[in-house]
């Protein structure tokens, strides 16, 4: 039996009747660049948010620019400050490396997501040395993070929030989706995400019609109508062939969502005696969509070679954190004090998830990992 850590090619299988012919009618019309498929999409997608308004550009990477551009275009300093958590994908780092800005790395909570107390201890003691400060939380692994603590220090210390919500869609609080507690949510659509194009896409969501015309402006060239071009934008347009997908997947996502916390409830019940820390669901959370399950243990590359071996496909999310990569050991991005995120690194292995998810499936990876520690135990003695 092989595992896959992922199964994209299975949501193709759900909506390949509905998908094909649009996308032949969309080929058909030579109507490439600018099709209303775009707006249907983006209209669709801020009413499953709930917000006023999302913009789709290129990919995740490029969403997380354009947000951090629109939040500081008309800002004459260099004295910008992005915030973002140490143990998150290199685009965060990288959003904010293009405008040269600073960058101030935090320490991940036991739910994964930036420790809170740490972003007050900054803030209270560095604030003051910065014009400007984005704090890009990120919901990771399908968590959502304390956004709602995270959203009452930004307004105490007039930060913005861009709220990264590329593996997190769905995610909920009490008081509604991700993507609605910043000034701008962040949603990479890229092929293995809980929303995934046949590719790359991306959205951003937000609330503030200004910021909204001005990201459609940063996407196109900084050009809101042809031949005038008001800043220093991007070439970041989607591609309307993948919204015709996301806009059939989106129909499913709940249901798609549902089976992954079903998936976690039986790696819960049959791992819960083992020497391995599982994953748990913030006590804010109402919805955790699960995009990863991620387990800690102390034998993490051994269990991975010993899966490997019974044809069990598993990742590592993320083995080397920001701090510690080629690119910003140069710029002495410390990780001091970032107890959490260096303790984990070599620990946290991730198994499969994906919607598709039998229960035969579940027990022979959770059969195979007892069996692996069943094992350990006869090597020690």
């Amino acid at each position: 039996m092989t595992i896959k850590f992922s199964d994209v090619a299975a949501q193709w299988q759900v909506i390949k009747k509905e998908c094909l012919p649009k996308i032949e009618k969309f080929l058909e019309s030579g109507n490439y660049i600018g099709n209303s498929i775009i707006n249907e999409f983006e209209n669709n997608f801020a009413n499953y948010i709930g917000c006023k308004h999302a913009v789709g550009v290129s990919n995740g990477t490029n969403a997380l620019k354009l947000s951090i551009q629109s939040l500081s275009n008309n800002y004459s300093t260099n004295r910008v400050c992005v915030i973002i958590p140490a143990n998150t994908f290199i685009s965060n780092a990288l959003a904010a490396s293009y405008f040269n800005y600073d960058i101030k790395l935090i320490d991940c909570d036991e739910f994964y997501g930036m420790k809170v107390e740490h972003l007050h201890a900054w803030f209270a003691g560095k604030r003051e040395n910065y014009d400007k400060v984005i704090v890009v939380p990120v919901h990771l692994y399908g968590y959502p993070a304390n956004i709602q603590r995270i959203k009452d220090l930004c307004t105490l210390y007039d930060a913005r929030i861009i709220e990264d919500c590329s593996q997190a869609h769905g995610a909920m609080i009490k008081t509604g989706k991700v993507g609605n507690f910043g000034e701008l949510g962040v949603f990479s659509c890229y092929a293995s995400k809980n929303l995934g194009a046949a590719g790359e896409g991306a959205l951003i969501t937000t609330n503030e019609s200004l910021l909204y015309e001005s990201l459609k402006e940063l996407r196109d060239l900084g050009s809101y109508q042809k031949n005038q071009n008001n800043a220093i934008g991007w070439n970041d347009r989607p591609q309307a062939i993948q919204f015709i997908i996301l806009n059939e997947k989106l129909k499913y996502l709940d249901e798609w969502n549902n089976n992954r916390s079903y998936a976690a409830e039986q790696y819960n019940k049959q791992l819960k005696d083992l020497p391995i820390v599982l994953p748990v669901e913030p006590h804010w959370s109402t919805v955790s969509v699960y995009h990863l399950y991620v387990i800690r243990t102390e034998q993490r590359d051994k269990l991975q070679q010993f899966l490997n071996k019974k044809d069990i496909q598993t990742g590592i999310h993320y083995p080397i954190p920001i701090g510690e990569q080629k690119l910003y050991k140069k710029d002495n991005l410390t990780t001091k004090g970032l107890i959490n995120t260096m303790g984990w690194k070599d620990k946290l292995l991730s198994l499969p998830m994906h919607p598709f998810l039998t229960e035969n499936e579940i027990d022979y990876v959770c059969n195979s990992i007892k069996e692996f520690y069943d094992t350990l135990k006869g090597d020690i003695t």
